[in-house]
């Protein structure tokens, strides 16, 4: 730990560097800033290098494992983005029929919903094995391991599913007829 009453002698003030005592830089701390006050000391400056001289360190490593990680998890990253992408593309095109208002389509709100009850049955039909579907009932899975990466499964794809629920009570909603609805011009 770096007291900040610590005295440097070679250069006669206050305030060393985290990376002469880590034993990166052994110059004096009036070296490095020359517009700098010689009583105030720098430590979110030298806390910065050494942090950008252990990811320089460390970087290589960390691609390592996150390259592990994914082709470990290779599938449920695609299942992810798949359900991401049509997650985004139902709610862009709900939201831009209710825009229309009056002049909405029924069919593209009917669409909507097919396309999102389909999407959740594949879903939970190709991975029927696990028993995905307990956990929107609050039930564990059939899993035989828990770990962080299959709760983040878990919780994922529940959380996918509820929102696509939502998206469906929104398009029942926005589908009612036009006399239900009536909207009000100012």
């Amino acid at each position: 730990m770096i007291v900040p009453t610590d005295f440097n002698l070679q250069s006669g003030h206050r305030g060393s560097s985290l990376l002469q005592h880590v034993g990166g830089d052994h110059r004096a701390h009036s070296d490095e800033g020359g517009d700098e006050q010689p009583g105030t000391p720098a430590p979110a400056l030298s806390e910065l290098k050494a942090v950008v001289c252990w990811l320089q360190k460390g970087l290589p490593f960390i691609l390592i494992l996150l390259a592990k990680v994914c082709f470990q998890h290779k599938l449920g990253i695609a299942v992810c983005i798949g359900m991401a992408s049509t997650f985004a593309y139902a709610n862009s095109t709900l939201r831009e029929q209710v825009s229309l208002k009056e002049k909405r389509s029924v069919l593209v709100i009917l669409w909507i919903l097919a396309f999102l009850a389909g999407n959740t049955l594949y879903v939970l039909y190709t991975f029927s094995s696990q028993q995905l579907y307990n956990s929107l009932i609050f039930l564990k899975p059939n899993l035989e391991t828990l770990d962080f990466f299959d709760l983040l499964w878990i919780v994922g794809i529940a959380d996918f599913v509820l929102k696509y629920v939502t998206i469906a009570l929104k398009c029942l909603v926005v589908a009612l007829p036009k006399i239900i609805l009536a909207v009000k011009s100012k």
